[in-house]
């Protein structure tokens, strides 16, 4: 038999063999794209709710400001930079005699259910004498 044919029939009894390989590894593949998307959404949630806090106590901490102000601030930035990805919020403000603190939480798009999607947004500010 000569090197040619030797190659050739190499060759036939190898086709085909790339595709179990493709089949396992395809998957896999768009698991890891899946994750990496779910954690960019996870970290603009959490974005989200951090500007939205710090956003709501510094609308609160004013002189004359008051706790409906700064909640209804923050809902604001969460209706519009939040819509779509961060679902079920909730707006917490607290005012003591010297401070405001302004808590934000509620949970991300999940592309993947095995991976967390709950986010939370905390801001303390002073009050303005």
């Amino acid at each position: 038999m000569s090197l040619v044919a030797t190659r050739r029939a190499r060759r036939r009894g190898e086709r085909g063999s790339g595709l179990p390989g493709f089949v396992v590894s395809f998957p896999l593949l768009l698991v890891l794209i899946a994750a990496l998307i779910h954690v960019a959404l996870y970290e603009y949630g959490q974005h989200v709710l951090d500007a939205a806090a710090q956003e709501g106590a510094a609308s609160s901490r004013v002189q004359g400001g008051t706790d409906a102000a700064g909640q209804d601030r923050a809902n604001r930035v969460l209706t519009t930079v939040g819509r779509g990805v961060v679902l079920e919020p909730t707006v917490t403000v607290t005012r003591s005699a010297t401070s405001v603190r302004v808590q934000v939480s509620g949970r991300t798009v999940s592309l993947l259910p095995f991976l967390p999607a709950s986010v939370h947004g905390d801001a303390e500010a002073p009050l303005e004498p």
